[in-house]
Parts: C-alpha cells; sequence; structure tokens
C-alpha cells in the first residue's frame, strides 16, 4: 500500500550513469560478403576487421543520450564524450596491436561531425589523424534498405577513399552509430585494400543493445 518515491538521490542517478558508461558493446565483424550485393565480393572477407567497440546503445542513460544530444541538437560531440572514449579504449578495450593513426567515416547528413570528434580523439590518444573518405551526395540512407545485400551496396557506392593518404600500421576506424556492420566493414576493406593494417572499428554507439 506504500507509493513509490517522487525523488532519487543525486549521488544514485550519478552512481547508476557511470555504471552504465562502462556498458561497452563489442562489434563483431562481418566474416562474408553479402550475396548478390556488388560484383567481386563474394565469399569470405579476407582479412575481417578485429573486434571492435561501441562506446553505449544510442539514447541510453550512459554516454547514449550525450551521444544523441551531439547529433540532433549540438551538431558536435563534447568534450566530456572525447574524453570518455579516450579512456574507455586506453583502460578497458585496448586493442591488440595499438593503433598507429585514426581515421573516421564522414557523415552526408551532417558535414564535419565525426573528423571534428575524430580528430580531437586522436588528439586525446596522442596519434595522427588522417582523412581518407569522403562520402558521395545523393546515396540513399541505409535505414530504408531492405535487406543486407542492399545495405552493402548502398554502402559500397557512397564510400570513396583516397588510397595514397591511407598510412601503414593498425588504424582506430571512427564512427557514430554502427547498426548492420556494413559501412565499418567496407570502409575497413578499402584500407586494408590501400596499405593500411588491422583495422579496429570504434562507434560511439550501438544502434540497438544487441551486440553490433
Amino acid at each position: 500500500g506504500q507509493g513509490l518515491p517522487r525523488t532519487v538521490d543525486d549521488a544514485l542517478v550519478r552512481a547508476a550513469v557511470s555504471f552504465l558508461r562502462r556498458d561497452l558493446r563489442s562489434i563483431k565483424p562481418r566474416l562474408q560478403w553479402a550475396p548478390d550485393a556488388v560484383d567481386g565480393l563474394t565469399g569470405k572477407i579476407k582479412p575481417p576487421n578485429a573486434v571492435g567497440m561501441a562506446l553505449s546503445v544510442y539514447g541510453d542513460a550512459g554516454w547514449g543520450r550525450e551521444v544523441q544530444r551531439g547529433r540532433v541538437v549540438d551538431r558536435a560531440f563534447s568534450r566530456d564524450l572525447v574524453d570518455g572514449a579516450s579512456t574507455a579504449i586506453t583502460t578497458r578495450w585496448r586493442p591488440s596491436p595499438t593503433p598507429a593513426w585514426v581515421t573516421c567515416v564522414p557523415s552526408a547528413s551532417r558535414p564535419g561531425l565525426m573528423e571534428g570528434f575524430a580528430a580531437n580523439l586522436a588528439g586525446r590518444l596522442e596519434l595522427p589523424y588522417v582523412a581518407v573518405f569522403t562520402v558521395r551526395a545523393g546515396t540513399p540512407p541505409q535505414a530504408e534498405q531492405q535487406n543486407s545485400a542492399q545495405q552493402l551496396r548502398t554502402v559500397h557506392d557512397k564510400l570513396v577513399i583516397d588510397g595514397a593518404a591511407v598510412l601503414p600500421g593498425p588504424v582506430l576506424l571512427v564512427d557514430d552509430l554502427v547498426d548492420s556492420g556494413w559501412t565499418l566493414t567496407v570502409a575497413g576493406w578499402l584500407l586494408r585494400n590501400h596499405g593500411s593494417g588491422d583495422v579496429h572499428p570504434f562507434a560511439l554507439a550501438a544502434a540497438t543493445a544487441r551486440e553490433g
């Protein structure tokens, strides 16, 4: 017969948010190309990306709301998010072999958003940032694609790489959201085809609570 309290202790809220911000999500690499999607891309992906990491689930009470606010409201990601990502990478994930440089997947609808974040993250990690990707305008959003083959085809048509800018050595590949995984897969494949080392995908958020 007792009602629930209408207020919550601020210290408890902070502790809960801190706990959620430690809940990282693995990004499992795709191992096979989708059949009948892109001419020449069939069978196993050789080599695949390394297992990656997503900092949050989009919109959750940990970092997910900070990611959502940066994408939708501020059109820029906060310094706190840069620091949180850097700390998670260096103290909890620790990708091996250690990345030697950083690049990102640009956003067609939010120009400069990912480039700014990735450059700031690279500075925090004391690594060089190199912009190697551009995106072709006019490609339909991934969310509009109905199956894996369509998603792969759209990403393949969208991403353009400056092969001459690719550095050797392992690379931290940064994106804002991971859902189907095809964007990071194609970007990683392009990087390795142009001379990079191992590709470590890092996303600010997974689009859903399932592992990427």
